[in-house]
């Protein structure tokens, strides 16, 4: 594996695995440690100038030769709105309601009672140097006017992670309220779509279901406790209830939504994490707050495409020769992965599970059908069947030795499921 040391090995790591009890519970502790993607600032940053860029490409974006594309950076709103509102008069006199201001969308706002800000402040610098490149393809936190005046005709909200899909549904809601923007949407003037770093499936999906219908694009798509083998889940749903903060709820002790989210940035813990995690309070310390000391910061360091796929490859233990190059490995790992056919966004799951980004997954996808290795309907021809034949091997459970007093709980909440077997009945309010 590429990465060395692993987030179990650093000081931060050790620090907070002192807080469990040695055997079972520390040993899981430190799976669910070194099971967690881990993204440093400008590796955030450059998956989210890969996303911009993207959009920018696909011609099916730019119905008119003047549209642009307007970019927000994700935010809350205390004023319950983007974009403010007037009563005027059309051409036969009758009143009507239109979107008038602000002439621009302020990009980033202090939290609550301090003047700190939060990821928004980076994402707007993202937004800021693309814009600087590529000024005729796209504007910065355009007000209705501006949107009028220069063609915007895709709404892009740019953040670094989608947890459980509420911010991002929150912010669309606003977009929403706006009596122009729900004119212009509907008359299909204007379209919607998100960028982001990372996400978990089941936040990317709920975002997906919002009426508006936005594309997402992620570069990484981050697991959920819920998301592994049923054992490993059942353990890590032990540990979550029974350490941490005191007083939090089952569900609180999942991390923000029940989200579970395995991710960690240099910059700060998001809440989608599991309490333990992030989780401060009654003697219970997080794995670190604000951003990761220096002497833990070397377990973020960002990887090639090429140590992505060699840890895909081992992680997955599959029998790949990486003398062929990376790029057919990463093509015959991809191969590997696929259930029953691929589907459009399968890529999302695929990335989830080997921890290569949706980009790798795409373009594996991609090479296998030029080869022929894939057919139009999805399934893998013969050449494919054989091009995989032999690379799977049994998958190894990690070893986590049973602890010599075990705990037995009288009542543990169910295990959660990959988002993909279950569909929310309701949006997050």
């Amino acid at each position: 594996m590429k990465r060395v040391p692993a987030l179990s090995e650093t000081a931060v790591g050790q620090s907070w695995l002192h807080q469990f009890a040695t055997g079972a519970d520390h040993a899981a502790a430190t799976a669910m440690l070194d099971a967690m993607v881990l993204l440093d600032h400008e590796e955030v940053a450059a998956a989210q100038r890969a996303g911009l860029i993207a959009m920018q490409t696909m011609p099916h974006h730019r119905p008119f030769i003047k549209s642009r594309i307007g970019l927000y950076a994700e935010r809350e709103f205390a004023a319950g709105r983007i974009f403010t509102e007037e009563w005027v008069a059309g051409r036969h006199g009758k009143l009507t309601e239109r979107s008038t201001g602000p002439k621009r969308v302020a990009p980033i706002a202090p939290r609550r009672g301090s003047s700190r800000v939060g990821s928004e402040g980076p994402t707007a610098n993202v937004i800021a140097q693309i814009i600087k490149g590529n000024q005729r393809s796209f504007t910065s936190h355009p007000g209705p006017d501006i949107v009028r005046q220069t063609g915007v005709r895709l709404i892009c909200i740019v953040t670094d992670f989608i947890g459980s899909g509420t911010r991002i549904n929150k912010m669309l809601d606003l977009f929403w309220k706006s009596p122009s923007v729900r004119s212009w949407w509907q008359l299909g003037w204007i379209r919607f779509a998100i960028v982001t770093a990372c996400g978990t499936r089941r936040g990317i999906q709920e975002v997906m279901r919002h009426r508006v219908n936005p594309e997402v694009k992620s570069a990484f798509t981050v697991p959920s406790v819920g998301d592994f083998e049923a054992d490993l889940v059942a353990r890590w749903t032990d540990i979550m209830t029974r350490y941490g903060p005191p007083g939090a709820t089952a569900e609180d002790k999942s991390g923000y939504k029940g989200s579970a989210a395995l991710v960690a940035f240099t910059y700060g813990l998001p809440n989608n994490t599991p309490l333990i995690v992030h989780g401060t309070g009654g003697g219970w310390q997080a794995l670190y707050q604000g951003s990761i000391p220096p002497n833990s910061k070397h377990a973020f360091h960002p990887l090639t495409d090429g140590e992505r796929a060699e840890n895909a490859i081992e992680r997955a233990g599959l029998a790949i020769d990486l003398t062929i190059g990376s790029d057919l490995a990463t093509m015959h790992l991809v191969l590997s992965q696929i259930r029953g056919k691929w589907r459009q966004g399968a890529e999302e799951e695929i990335s989830e599970r080997t921890g290569l980004t949706s980009d790798q997954v795409r373009i594996a996808i991609a090479r296998a059908k030029a080869r022929a290795l894939v057919a139009i309907d999805g399934h893998l021809t013969e050449a494919g069947q054989a091009a995989i034949k032999g690379l799977r091997t049994p998958w190894r459970r990690p070893d986590i030795p049973t602890n010599v007093n075990p705990y037995y709980p009288w009542q543990l909440r169910d295990p959660r499921v990959s988002s993909s077997n279950r569909r929310l009945t309701r949006r997050p309010r």
